[in-house]
């Protein structure tokens, strides 16, 4: 069951309508700045997901990967209003993770290369021959 469109992302079943009125009435200006017809001048902090907003089946467009692009383009614009330099683009989350695992391997295996083997029985280093 699709219940609404958000960015070319298609919101699937587990969605509540509270949920997504609330993701779709944050990205309409209030009725002050409505007003005033300077679009330009609203920034708007994106609104987080909350638990039931996501499916949980892996979509491509998940509503966390457009939240974390939407709030990227926040900083960047709220950055430059401010006059500072746009932050930096964060690090993919799962290539950190990767690289730290084959790190951890690598200090692993060159533990073992370089230590003397252990009696099985003891746990201690066997003599040498």
């Amino acid at each position: 069951m699709i219940i609404a469109h958000s960015r070319g992302a298609i919101l699937h079943k587990g969605l509540t309508p509270q949920s997504v009125w609330k993701h779709l009435c944050s990205a309409i200006p209030g009725r002050k700045q409505a007003i005033q017809g300077d679009s330009s001048a609203i920034l708007k902090r994106p609104v987080e997901p909350g638990p039931e907003d996501c499916c949980q089946s892996g979509c491509l467009e998940c509503v966390w990967e457009v939240y974390r692009r939407d709030l990227a383009d926040y900083n960047t614009q709220l950055a430059k209003r401010q006059g500072k330099p746009p932050p930096k683009p964060a690090a993919d989350p799962f290539a950190d993770l990767e690289r730290k695992i084959a790190q951890q391997e690598k200090h692993r295996q060159e533990l073992e290369a370089g230590a003397p083997k252990a009696d099985r029985r003891t746990g201690h280093a066997k003599d040498a021959p």
